[in-house]
């Protein structure tokens, strides 16, 4: 294996080296970019910040977090600030569809990635999940999972009981997904589609603190598109 074009032996190396600078960078390139500081410049960095994360773990949810800020690339005008200005233009339409594409896309595709899957369709997977989490989180240095005693009573047991439950929350989550995108682009359950949303990344959160809160605030904000 190589890294690009780096042996083994200096590969990890050279990317340990850099990974704290790396994130360093691409925190203040983000703050820029919600800023509205330099956009263009600033979601580049972020990008380039995000694929490194791709020479040493493979991530699907960081490759969306990279197209949607690529998404930003093409826009004709990002704002220069923390304000927002009250009038119709077709500056951002282009880079506006192409977050609706990506976001409709990622939906889709969770949802029949998810239908495919035995193991999660049973309900064993989150139940095996939440059950060894349940039993180890004290044990963990952040403390990142905290399950209140009632959802655990429900859905920490790891029996048969808990898959049943986990088995009808799975399906609601592949029904959830496939529906969201198309209750977004109607004004009419556009209100109602964002709280279903919103309240479906909470509970992805609850399960995954660390490794979905970029994925879910990067998704939720792609709702803003779907407006127009």
């Amino acid at each position: 294996m190589t890294w690009t074009g780096v042996t083994d032996r200096a590969g990890p190396a050279w990317v340990v080296a850099c990974y704290r600078p790396v994130l360093c960078v691409r925190l203040a390139a983000a703050l820029l970019l919600t800023a509205g500081v330099a956009s263009k410049a600033a979601a580049m960095v972020v990008i380039a910040g995000l694929l490194f994360e791709l020479m040493y773990e493979f991530r699907s949810n960081t490759v969306f977090l990279a197209l949607m800020a690529g998404c930003l690339l093409v826009a004709g005008n990002l704002g220069d600030g923390l304000h927002v200005v009250h009038r119709m233009s077709d500056a951002n339409t282009w880079a506006q569809f192409l977050v609706v594409l990506i976001v409709t896309d990622v939906y889709w595709n969770s949802a029949w990635q998810k239908t495919r899957s035995a193991h999660y369709m049973s309900g064993l997977l989150l139940a095996q999940y939440v059950h060894f989490t349940a039993q180890a989180q004290r044990k963990l240095p952040f403390r990142e999972f905290y399950y209140p005693r009632l959802f655990l009573r429900w859905f920490g047991g790891g029996d048969a009981i808990a898959m049943q439950r986990w088995r009808k929350v799975a399906l609601l989550v592949i029904v959830v997904e496939v529906a969201l995108p198309i209750a977004l682009s109607l004004p009419a359950t556009r209100p109602y589609a964002i709280a279903a949303g919103i309240s479906m990344h909470a509970a992805f959160l609850l399960l995954l603190p660390r490794q979905l809160l970029g994925f879910s605030l990067g998704t939720v904000s792609g709702y803003v598109a779907f407006v127009a």
